[in-house]
């Protein structure tokens, strides 16, 4: 098998790649511990609340995974941001 052409889309790949990193010191893994909550549920969160801060409304959930759990899809979340 030739590599090369493997090596060719592999590099043009990671070429395309932009990243940027940030180096975050407020707090870490001992506020999750402290809040009790998984560092998983602890970046969904933020994540949703990035978009919210960004679009000025939530995302869309899922329909299914809703009625999963009983939720009635007309009451709107309540939601509590600290906005600083």
């Amino acid at each position: 098998m030739d590599w090369s052409y493997s090596i060719q889309v592999a590099l043009a790949l990671v070429n395309d790649v932009d990243l940027r990193l940030l180096a975050h010191s407020a707090f870490g893994k001992g506020l999750m511990k402290k809040c009790r909550i998984s560092p998983d549920a602890f970046i969904q969160m933020a994540l949703q609340l990035a978009y919210y801060r960004v679009r000025k409304r939530l995302r869309e959930r899922e329909r299914e995974s809703e009625n999963k759990r009983g939720e009635n899809p007309e009451e709107p979340p309540v939601i509590s941001f600290r906005n600083n």
